[in-house]
Formats: C-alpha cells, sequence, structure tokens
C-alpha cells in the first residue's frame, strides 16, 4: 500500500513539476538591468533587459527591453522592441525585423528598416497585480511542496549516483528503525496530504494560464510551416571545385544521413535522452530540471526536448518566456511529432542549434571549430559541440579551454552512462586537445574572384528589386553559385604574374582571360595578394590608362568608315592635331617610327602622331562609338587624346574589347557566373548559352586581326609571340612609362595583361612590349598547350580597299607612299687585262 501510495503520489508531483516549468517556472535567469551595451565589433544574442539598451555591434536575434530607450548604431537581425520607451537609430542602423516603440521612434535618413514600424500601446499599471502574478504566486506555493514531497520520496528510493570517473560509494551508516506498522503509517499519511494538496495546487497553478490560453491564442489544429533557415552560400568553380563561402550565417543545411552517429549520440545524450521515445513532450525531463534547477539555484538543466527546441527557434518568434508561450511550445511541440518523423525534426535541430562562434548547424560547426569535413568528425570533436549548444559562450574552448574541457567531459560521461560509448572511449577522448585558432568572424571573400562575383551579384537586378532582397538572396539564401573560373587557368595566370613582378616592387600585375565564344572569364589577377590588399586593379572604376592599346579602338572605327590597312599617314613627331570643339593637342612619338607611312606600319610600330593625325582626319566622335560597342562600359570624353590611352580604363573592359575583335566583332559581355541554384534545386539564374551582339562587321574585324598580327611578328609585341600559335595583340605604354599593357588573343582565347604600381603613377613600368608581353606569353603557352593552332578568319573588306593619303578632312587621292631608296649598285669588275692603279682599284684608284 506504502509503495502504491508513494507511486500515485510521485507521478502527481512529476506533474505539478511539469506543469511549473511549462508556465514558465524555470524559464531563465533574471533579466539584466541597463544600461546594456553591445560594442563595436561584439556579437550577441538576442537582448532582453529592463533599462536601456545600446547596440553598436551586431545582435542576432531581436533586442527587447522594459523600461527603457534601445539605441541603434549597428545591426540588429530581429525586432527591436521598446514598449516602455523609444528606439533611437543612426544613420548606420540596420534592422531585419519590425520596430516596436511606445513614443516617435528616431530614423534618420539612411538607417534602414526590413519590417514594419509602429507604436506600441500603453501597457495598464502592474500595481493591482494580474492573473499571471498570480498564477506565478500559486506556482511558487506548488513549488513548496512539490520540493518537500520530492524530498519525502527520495528518502523512500534506493539513492543513483552521476556516472564519474572515480566511483563513489554507496554505503549508509546503519541507524535505528522504527517499527514496520509505524513506518507505514507516518509515510502514507504524509504522502497521502502532501500529494493531495501538491495536486489541488498543481491545478490551482494551471487554470490561470489554461484561462489565458484559451482566451488569447486559438489553436487551430495547425501547425505553423517552420521558418526558412539563414544559409551561406556557396561559390564553386567551372569544374564543382569551391571557390569560396558567402554569407552573414554561417549554415549549410545537411542532411541526417550525413551526420557522423557519435555526433548524433552525443547530442541525444545531452539534449534530449528520450528523444526516439516521448511525443514531443518529457515529464520525466521537465521534473529532472525543476528539481536540478531548484535545488542548485541556478539553471542547470534545461526542461526543453529537441522537438521543443526546433518549436522555439523555428515556428516562435523570440520573446521573453511566460506562461502562453510555454503552454503554447509544448502544443506546437507535440504536434511536431505528429506531423515529422523523428528523424525530420532531428535533422532540422541540427541544421539550427547555434553552437558559438558564428557556427550555425553541424556542417559549419565542425569546419570553423576543428577545420575539417563533417564525416571526420570523432567521439571528441563531438561531445565538445554537443556540450556547446547549451553554452555557447561560457564552453567557448577559444574564450574559455577550463570549462569548455569540463563541459567535453560531461557529456562523455553521460555518454558512458547511456551506453554510447565505453570508458576507456570517453578516458581517451577526454585527453584529446582543444581546438586553439579560432575561425575569421565573418564569412567573407578570400580571392579577387569571388569578391567580384559578390560585387556583381549584389547589384544584379534578377536577385531581388532592392539592395536589401538582394542581399538576403546572395548572404542568406543557401544559394549554389556556379561560376565560369578554370583553376588550372587560373592557377597558370597567378604564376605568369607572380613571376613576371618577382623583386619589382612597388609594381605588381593584373590579368583577365576570357572565352571570346561564351564570354566566360576564365581567369582573373587582381593584384599580387588579396590577402594585403582587396582592391581589385582588374575590375574596380576607373582603372588606369591604357596608352597606346587604345589604338585599337581607333583602328576598328577607321577601318569601318572606310580607311584602309595601306593608306598613308604622316607619322612625323612632334605633331599638334586639332578638332573642332576639343582645341589642339601636341604629342610625339614614344615608340619610334616617323614620316609617311602606310596605316599598318603605324599599327605595328605605334606611332603616335600617326594615330594622332587619324583621330583628327577620322573625328573622336566615331571612336567614341566604337569604344562603348566593342566593350567599354565607362563614359568617355570626345577628345583626340583618346587615342593615346589617356582615359582610364579596366584591364576587364580591354579584355572585352579584345574579345570583341577575336569573335570577328561579336561583342559577349564577361560573364562570371554561369548558374545560380536555390536550396530546393530551383533555378535562380541561368547565363549559359548566352547570346552575343554583333556590334562589328566581320570584315571589319579580320582586318584588323589581320594588322594586329604584324605587331606580334615584327613590330612592338615581338616578345609575346608563342612558339606555336597564330596570335593578334597590341601594345601599351602611357606617359613616363607609369602603366605598361599588352593585350592579344586567338580564335580561342583573349588576354589582357596591366602592369604598373597599385599605389598610384609611379614612373618605371616601362614599354608594354617588354614585362607585360612576357607574362602574357607565359600564360598563353601553358593555356594553348597541347591545343591545335586555329587559323583567323581572312582579312577581307576594308583590307582589299586601295590606299588613299590620311589629311585633316578625311581620306583623299595620293601619291603612293615614297619606296626606300634601293641600294647603290656595285661597281663593274676591272678588266682582265687591266693593270691596277695606285691608291685604289681598278680605274677609280687615284686619289682625289
Amino acid at each position: 500500500m506504502a509503495r502504491a501510495a508513494g507511486a500515485a503520489c510521485a507521478f502527481g508531483v512529476a506533474v505539478l513539476a511539469a506543469a511549473l516549468v511549462a508556465a514558465g517556472g524555470t524559464g531563465g535567469a533574471p533579466l539584466p538591468t541597463g544600461p546594456v551595451l553591445v560594442t563595436p565589433g561584439q556579437e550577441t544574442h538576442s537582448v532582453i533587459a529592463v533599462g536601456d539598451v545600446r547596440v553598436d555591434g551586431v545582435a542576432r536575434g531581436s533586442v527587447k527591453t522594459l523600461r527603457g530607450d534601445i539605441t541603434v548604431t549597428g545591426r540588429v537581425r530581429g525586432d527591436v522592441r521598446a514598449p516602455d520607451g523609444r528606439v533611437v537609430l543612426s544613420r548606420s542602423a540596420r534592422i531585419d525585423g519590425d520596430v516596436v516603440s511606445l513614443r516617435p521612434i528616431r530614423n534618420p535618413p539612411g538607417a534602414v528598416i526590413g519590417g514594419t514600424v509602429r507604436r506600441a500601446s500603453p501597457r495598464p499599471s502592474d500595481a493591482g497585480g494580474s492573473s499571471d502574478s498570480n498564477a506565478d504566486a500559486v506556482m511558487f506555493g506548488g513549488l513548496l511542496l512539490a520540493l518537500f514531497v520530492l524530498a519525502a520520496r527520495a528518502r523512500a528510493r534506493r539513492r543513483v549516483h552521476k556516472v564519474t570517473r572515480t566511483p563513489i560509494s554507496t554505503a549508509r551508516r546503519p541507524r535505528a528503525r522504527r517499527p514496520p506498522a509505524e513506518r507505514v503509517a507516518m509515510r502514507l499519511g504524509a504522502l497521502i496530504m502532501a500529494g493531495g494538496v501538491s495536486i489541488a495546487v498543481c491545478i490551482t497553478a494551471l487554470v490561470p494560464g489554461v484561462q489565458s490560453l484559451a482566451s488569447s491564442e486559438k489553436f487551430d489544429g495547425k501547425l505553423p510551416p517552420l521558418r526558412r533557415l539563414s544559409q551561406r552560400t556557396t561559390v564553386v568553380a567551372a569544374d564543382g571545385s569551391p571557390l569560396g563561402v558567402l554569407g552573414d550565417v554561417d549554415r549549410e543545411a545537411v542532411e541526417l544521413t550525413d551526420v557522423p552517429k557519435v555526433l548524433i549520440h552525443a547530442v541525444i545524450a545531452t539534449e534530449d535522452r528520450t528523444f526516439y521515445s516521448n511525443s514531443g513532450v518529457d515529464p520525466g525531463g521537465l521534473t529532472r530540471a525543476f528539481v536540478e534547477n531548484a535545488t542548485s539555484g541556478d539553471i542547470q538543466q534545461g526542461g526543453s526536448t529537441i522537438s521543443q527546441q526546433v518549436v522555439k527557434n523555428r515556428i516562435l518568434k523570440p520573446s521573453r518566456g511566460d506562461v502562453r508561450r510555454k503552454i503554447k511550445e509544448i502544443v506546437l511541440a507535440y504536434r511536431l511529432n505528429q506531423q515529422y518523423s523523428k528523424k525530420q525534426i532531428l535533422q532540422e535541430y541540427l541544421n539550427t542549434v547555434y553552437f558559438g562562434q558564428g557556427a550555425y548547424g553541424v556542417q559549419s560547426a565542425a569546419e570553423r571549430f576543428f577545420r575539417k569535413p563533417l564525416a571526420e568528425l570523432d567521439i571528441a570533436d563531438s561531445a565538445l559541440l554537443a556540450g556547446l549548444i547549451a553554452e555557447p559562450e561560457g564552453a567557448n574552448p577559444f574564450t574559455h579551454p577550463d570549462r569548455a574541457k569540463a563541459r567535453r567531459d560531461e557529456v562523455l560521461q553521460l555518454e558512458v552512462g547511456q551506453h554510447k560509448i565505453t570508458r576507456a572511449e570517453a578516458a581517451a577522448a577526454g585527453q584529446q586537445p582543444l581546438p586553439t585558432v579560432p575561425p575569421p568572424a565573418e564569412r567573407r571573400p578570400e580571392n579577387y574572384f569571388v569578391d567580384e562575383v559578390q560585387r556583381r551579384l549584389l547589384a544584379d537586378p534578377r536577385l531581388g528589386a532592392t539592395d536589401e532582397e538582394r542581399r538576403d538572396r546572395l548572404l542568406r539564401g543557401g544559394l549554389r553559385i556556379e561560376t565560369t573560373l578554370d583553376p588550372a587557368a587560373q592557377f597558370e595566370a597567378q604564376e605568369a604574374v607572380n613571376a613576371g613582378v618577382a623583386g619589382r616592387q612597388p609594381f605588381t600585375g593584373a590579368l583577365v582571360a576570357m572565352d571570346p565564344a561564351t564570354g566566360a572569364v576564365k581567369a582573373m589577377v587582381g593584384g599580387e595578394d588579396y590577402e594585403e590588399s582587396q582592391y581589385n586593379i582588374a575590375t574596380r572604376e576607373p582603372g588606369r590608362q591604357p596608352g597606346s592599346t587604345w589604338k585599337v579602338v581607333t583602328l576598328a572605327a577607321a577601318l569601318e568608315a572606310g580607311y584602309s590597312p595601306d593608306d598613308t599617314v604622316d607619322g612625323t613627331s612632334p605633331c599638334t592635331v586639332r578638332a573642332a570643339g576639343t582645341g589642339a593637342d601636341t604629342t610625339d612619338n614614344a615608340e619610334g617610327g616617323g614620316g609617311t607611312l602606310t596605316l599598318r606600319a603605324a599599327t605595328e610600330e605605334s606611332v603616335n602622331c600617326a594615330f594622332a593625325r587619324l583621330i583628327e582626319s577620322l573625328g573622336p566622335a566615331r571612336a567614341v562609338d566604337m569604344a562603348h560597342r566593342l566593350g567599354i562600359v565607362q563614359d568617355v570624353p570626345a577628345f583626340l587624346s583618346i587615342t593615346l590611352g589617356t582615359r582610364e580604363a579596366t584591364p576587364l573592359e580591354m579584355t572585352t574589347v579584345t574579345s570583341t575583335l577575336a569573335a570577328g566583332g561579336i561583342r559577349r559581355d564577361p560573364v562570371f557566373v554561369s548558374k545560380i541554384t536555390a536550396p530546393d534545386g530551383q533555378v535562380v539564374l541561368d547565363a549559359t548559352n548566352t547570346p552575343g551582339q554583333r556590334v562589328v562587321d566581320a570584315g571589319v574585324a579580320a582586318c584588323e586581326t589581320d594588322m594586329l598580327r604584324g605587331v606580334v611578328t615584327n613590330g612592338t609585341g615581338t616578345a609575346a609571340q608563342p612558339a606555336e600559335h597564330t596570335v593578334a595583340g597590341k601594345t601599351g605604354t602611357t606617359d613616363e612609362k607609369t602603366d605598361a599593357w599588352f593585350l592579344g588573343y586567338t580564335p580561342q582565347l583573349a588576354t589582357v595583361v596591366w602592369y604598373g604600381a597599385s599605389t598610384g603613377r609611379v614612373p618605371g613600368a616601362g614599354f608594354g612590349g617588354q614585362t607585360p608581353a612576357a607574362i602574357w606569353k607565359s600564360f598563353m603557352d601553358a593555356q594553348l598547350a597541347g591545343q591545335p593552332d586555329l587559323p583567323f578568319a581572312p582579312p577581307a573588306g576594308p583590307c582589299a580597299a586601295p590606299g588613299e593619303a590620311i589629311t585633316p578632312g578625311g581620306r583623299e587621292p595620293g601619291p603612293p607612299p615614297a619606296l626606300p631608296a634601293p641600294p647603290p649598285e656595285p661597281p663593274p669588275p676591272p678588266a682582265a687585262d687591266a693593270a691596277p692603279q695606285p691608291g685604289g682599284h681598278g680605274a677609280k684608284g687615284k686619289k682625289g
């Protein structure tokens, strides 16, 4: 009878303890009192306080204060709520959620609010009390009675010890025993009285919560959908190899089958040991947590199951715990188990949970804490991660190694107690060192290519209509971005640049290689080292003066206007040219040449005065139009000097120009991203097979290519000639040799190299036919090795036109260019019978 009564009473107490926890009796530590400050550079989770709060850093959840104001100059990824005060934002503030304020908020221009802004209703005074406070008082009384019953019951039960490394003696000292009848009577009476009173108090305590639930919560029998997880975006090369990771939240969802068993065992042993058997709520676990927390005076255990934690993090909004929220959490956890399998719930949990150090989900945690793939986690790694779930900051191995090791040992002992690992395995795991190298604070680009991909996509309307929509999709959407980068080409490009600039500080180089048939950027070097400087010389506008490489633009415009490679032009230096509305411009020849020569020869020798007189004859407006058609996207002034490359351009723009000529006059804009896929497999963007646009007649492009071949075979670019392939190209050098360029192409690859100082215009870079040509040749030799020598289209169109004279007014018929004088004929041989004369040979041996 005593045993039956004790069991019944214990059951009643368990119900009471569960009700108390469900009602919020063990909801957490007291709220901090203000002022609360999140300093610049600091990251924290949700902030709930009493008093003023200031966020200068990053809050990953919501920020709420009672009886205070909230000032935000940094970033809040949830809601900002000041129901008793005011929200004050700075120009740099960014709020992802809603803003609720009793008084009008201060919202200056520049501040970003992702949700709605609304005024809070004044709350009634708490002086008269409330049903919640009455319920709390009743529940506290129930707590005292529950503790009494639990203590009485514990005296009648066999003591159970936690598993530790040192065996604990369970021997009891003998004590005087009362007669059996007396013992039974006393226990029965005490337990019946306490149990009855406890159950009565429990029912009384639950009444306010049930009434509150019935009056303010509408449970319609449906489980709300789980909120979408914010996930990092993965960037891969053309062959699928990883290039980088982008994201505000470092999380990558995985399938449960990808999670090692040792980690699953550690998490379940620590967080919810009845996970596979409970229905979403574990009354026994709630009771144990309640007793442990009540007897220790602190929150030592959590009463929430894994299902409840999924509900809290994926269905309910972050807020301060109360009776209604806790009851709703329990109801939804039960429904979650009705609609989801245990495997599905566990998978969602492992992908949701936060481990600290910016790691969300098990995949990110394995990479950020241990720098290894998820599948390679061992028992020690898994125990450390499982312990971090409850204490992501307090048990951080990088900041609190002692606590981290102690927490790992606790998890190992829990696994031993639940027969998931042996004592020997636990002992061995406990001896493993903790990780010591903290991960980077954020997931940012680590190379020039990924940095350029992020920059372009944040401005791409295909990812969203607004900046915030694009940022959310790119940095929190879990996208897979397939790029055009060829890892082998990128390696060869970097090697060529590094070898070309070695020992030549402060000079460095940039290179862009593009496929003319698709526009795909195969390789890009934005500088010598991304870690030292994130400034991408290859793409950042305005770029650098391209020097004589710009002559390919003027030449294309001239050929399109009917000029011929055989036209003659005056290359005499110095020269002064004029055009209507632009005034006069004077220049001289920097790379040799001069006199009257053909346009073909002026191109091969890069004669400045010849091209100055060509643009004077042609008109700068035509050159400007051609520049934009070929691929220059920046504004270009219609000045005569642009033919000498005085207007800045980026290496990427010049590569587009080069690629257009290589493709026979069809322009394909640079493509960095070939395809983007969402986590559900939906294709967000597909740039494969993007058609080009014909911007130059094929005959004009073929004729110019034929002229540029001469630059490499017998002009200023001979240092760039590959051993086994036919190429076309052009050198470029600016005043004082501050910037040197070489652009060149084959039918299958267009490449541009820039060489100079990254800090600005520093004399000493040399000519384009020197270091840039050598870098270009080194890269192209490696890229073209084993590929066929594809022929260019035969010259046609302008190349078949007869030559005329280029004058300031256009082309005019003129005499053919003067041919060089023939060498003098040798003197006739002396006659066989003639005698030599003194002082010379033959008849003219006489001195004069």
